[in-house]
């Protein structure tokens, strides 16, 4: 028997090898998440970095990765056409509101009217076919929106530390909730695709994957930074993912089956399933079951890349939707449970926005029972303005 379990292991590590798993870690299985198809090779220094290491050691210089993996429509605003949404040319006279949901539709209808009269020929549609324009948008920007020459320019002026905002469908997944029905289930291969529940593209986590790996080749430490939660985590607000009204369903209350409130009435509908999920428990399930064992792989491919995880970004900001202990539970309460699987070396950040949480609560709590024997391994990422 032992002789086939650790045949069996060296298989699992195989394929882990060559896909990213699933792989077997002591007695436990982790997740699919697909290798880098970018080459790992750090470089040396730079000559900033090196002053920086030098003079500052420890000292997290750094900048954020806007407008990668989640869209915020100031960052594509223009004066002058060509104006194309798909393409994330937005007009700027109509100073609109736009997000990755609305960007995903914007390339699901680019691309299914360019199929258009051959899905009708056909039938029922074939909606990967359908959407493999909109796929190939999706990537292009991925690959292409920061690139190796500005990577390089951040190494040169001694950037040593990156927050890299991701959004959940990054880390959503059909084997996290089976009865929730996918549009296009996640494929695997060199440009994974799916679309969710939500009805968000999403590239699982390869391409998170690939610019890790171009800032650990550079030196840069990176904070992940889960910037748009499911159901919406703050009214109104681009970096949502999904524009929302400060009222349920979002995710501070209401059923994720329920979908998303929009302001001035009316849901965002989905596919999942009625099973009397809540939001925050798709992201409990979520953090726990796909960033934890993320994190644990990325900083075994790549040692020490990931020295942080911020737990929401602005939650709930100038709004009172949120209660304190629905932003307590999921900030300080799920990331003390996050931390018992995760190496003490990473750390968690905690951000303020919210009116009923605000950043003198949440230090209180910090100091106080059961959270201030952790207190060292938390980060508080509070924004000025």
């Amino acid at each position: 028997m032992t002789m086939w379990k650790a045949l069996a292991s060296c298989i699992v590590a195989a394929l882990a090898a060559e896909d990213g798993g699933p792989w077997w870690g002591g007695d436990k299985i982790r997740p699919h998440f697909p290798m880098p198809t970018v080459p790992r090779w750090r470089r040396w220094l730079t000559p900033e970095q090196q002053w920086m290491d030098d003079h500052w050691p420890g000292y997290h210089n750094g900048v954020n990765l806007g407008g990668h993996l989640v869209i915020e429509n100031w960052m594509f605003m223009r004066r002058e056409p060509p104006f194309n949404s798909a393409n994330l040319q937005l007009d700027y006279s109509k100073i609109p509101m736009f997000n990755n949901h609305m960007w995903s539709e914007a390339m699901m209808n680019a691309s299914a009217n360019d199929d258009d009269n051959d899905h009708r020929l056909r039938g029922r549609p074939s909606y990967d076919r359908m959407y493999e324009t909109a796929f190939d948008t999706m990537w292009c920007h991925l690959e292409e929106y920061y690139n190796d020459a500005l990577l390089d320019e951040f190494a040169e002026y001694g950037i040593n530390s990156v927050r890299v905002p991701v959004g959940y469908w990054i880390f959503d997944d059909p084997e996290l909730y089976p009865d929730d029905q996918w549009t296009v289930e996640l494929t695997r291969g060199l440009r994974p695709r799916g679309i969710n529940p939500d009805g968000l593209l999403t590239p699982g986590t390869l391409a998170l994957t690939n610019v890790i790996v171009k800032l650990w080749n550079r030196n840069m430490k990176v904070m992940l930074d889960m910037h748009a939660l499911p159901g919406c985590s703050t009214p109104f607000q681009s970096y949502a993912g999904i524009q929302c009204d400060d009222a349920a369903p979002n995710f501070w209350g209401g059923l994720a089956e329920e979908g998303v409130s929009k302001p001035g009435g009316g849901v965002h509908p989905n596919t999942r399933a009625k099973d009397g999920k809540t939001w925050a428990d798709v992201y409990r399930k979520i953090a726990l079951e796909r960033v934890v064992p993320y994190v644990e792989f990325i900083n075994e491919i790549l040692p020490g890349a990931v020295v942080a995880y911020e737990m929401m970004n602005e939650p709930d900001l100038l709004y009172h939707d949120a209660s304190a202990e629905a932003v307590r539970a999921s900030t300080v309460e799920l990331s003390k449970d996050m931390m018992q699987s995760v190496d003490e070396a990473v750390a968690f950040g905690l951000n303020d926005g919210t009116e009923n949480y605000n950043s003198t609560l949440m230090a209180e709590d910090l100091l106080s029972e059961p959270y201030r024997d952790h207190k060292d391994r938390y980060w508080l990422d509070i924004h000025h303005y």
